[in-house]
C-alpha cells in the first residue's frame, strides 16, 4: 500500500495544506530549523495542525555543537512536537570539516541522545544510502532509529543495488522513501513548482502507530478557506477600526492567507510567519482563491 507524504521548508513558499491532502498527502515533515529556525516553520506547523500527521526536522550543521542544535530545534518545537517523530536531516559533507566517520558518528548520536531525552520520542535519521556506507556505521544500535532514504530511482533498481533490502546497514528496510523532489508543487498548495515527495512503508495503522498512535484524520476540519490580497491591507489585533494602536503590520497585495472565521464586514487569518498570532483585515481587502 503506497502512502503519500510531503516534506516542506522555506523553499515550498506559503502552503495551502488543505490542498496537499485533498490531492492526496497523507502526512508531511517541515524543516523546523538549520542555523536558525526555518522563516516558514511557525506558518506551516500552526495550520498543518490537525490537518495530517506531522513531523519537524532539523538540518545537521558540523560547523558548531551539535548538542546546541538539537536544543534549539526543541527550542522551536516549543510543547508542540508533532506527531511524527522529530528528523535529523544528515546530509551536509562533514569531509570540509576534516571529520573521520567515527567523530561523524559521535556528533550525529549526541545530537539523536539529546533529541529523545528532551522530546521523549526516538527519532528518525534522514540520510543517503551512499552517505551512511561513507560516514556512517553497521553497528546494529543504529537500526533503533527508523530510517527516512532519499534515493530518486525506481525502487526495483534500489533493491537490485542494495541486495533486496533498499536501505544501507543495519537498517533492515526503510520506514519512508523520498522518491523524488520533482513534485507538483502547486497541486500540493504550495507557492514553489516543485515538492520533495515520499512514500511511508506501511499501512495507514501502522502510520498512526508511527505517529504516536495519532489517528490520520479522516475528513478535513471544516474552518478555512484560501484568500489573496487585492491590496496592501493593514493587519489589526482585533476587529476595530477605532484604535491605531491595533495595527500589527500589513499585507502585501497577492499574499495567501487562510481565512477561519469571519466578524460582521471583518475576516481573521491564521497565523503565519510574519504574524505569528494571525490578525483581522477588512474583508473587502481579500479575494477568495
Amino acid at each position: 500500500m503506497k502512502i503519500l507524504g510531503i516534506d516542506t521548508s522555506k523553499w515550498s513558499g506559503f502552503m495551502d495544506w488543505r490542498l496537499a491532502v485533498n490531492n492526496g498527502a497523507q502526512f508531511a515533515y517541515i524543516k523546523a530549523s538549520q542555523w536558525d529556525k526555518d522563516p516558514r516553520f511557525t506558518e506551516s506547523w500552526i495550520n498543518s495542525h490537525g490537518i495530517l500527521p506531522r513531523g519537524a526536522y532539523h538540518y545537521l550543521d558540523w560547523g558548531w555543537s551539535e548538542t546546541k542544535q538539537a536544543e534549539l530545534m526543541v527550542k522551536i518545537l516549543g510543547a508542540d512536537i508533532g506527531e511524527l517523530p522529530p528528523c535529523l536531516d544528515l546530509e551536509q559533507d562533514p569531509a570540509p570539516y576534516g571529520l573521520a566517520p567515527e567523530m561523524v558518528c559521535v556528533k550525529v548520536r549526541r545530537f539523536l541522545d539529546t533529541l529523545e531525552r528532551l522530546t521523549g520520542r526516538i527519532p528518525i535519521i534522514y540520510v543517503g544510502y551512499y552517505f551512511w556506507r561513507e560516514w556512517g556505521s553497521t553497528a546494529d544500535r543504529w537500526a533503533r532509529y527508523p530510517l527516512w532514504l532519499p534515493w530518486y530511482a525506481p525502487m526495483a533498481y534500489i533493491q537490485f543495488r542494495t541486495g533486496g533490502t533498499g536501505a544501507p546497514k543495519p537498517w533492515p528496510n526503510w520506514t519512508i522513501w523520498q522518491f523524488t523532489s520533482s513534485g507538483k508543487g502547486l497541486a500540493y498548495g504550495a507557492q514553489a513548482l516543485r515538492m520533495d515527495e515520499n512514500q511511508f512503508n506501511g499501512t495507514e495503522a501502522d502510520l498512526a502507530f508511527f505517529a504516536g498512535g495519532a489517528p490520520i484524520p479522516a475528513s478535513l476540519p471544516p474552518i478555512a478557506d484560501l484568500y489573496a490580497a487585492n491590496c496592501s491591507p493593514r493587519v489589526r489585533s482585533s476587529p476595530d477600526l477605532s484604535s491605531i494602536d491595533n495595527v500589527i503590520g500589513m499585507l502585501v497585495k497577492g499574499n495567501r492567507v487562510i481565512v477561519d472565521r469571519e466578524q460582521g464586514s471583518w475576516s481573521h487569518f491564521l497565523p503565519q510567519a510574519s504574524f505569528p498570532a494571525g490578525g483581522w483585515v477588512w474583508s473587502a481587502y481579500l479575494t477568495k482563491i
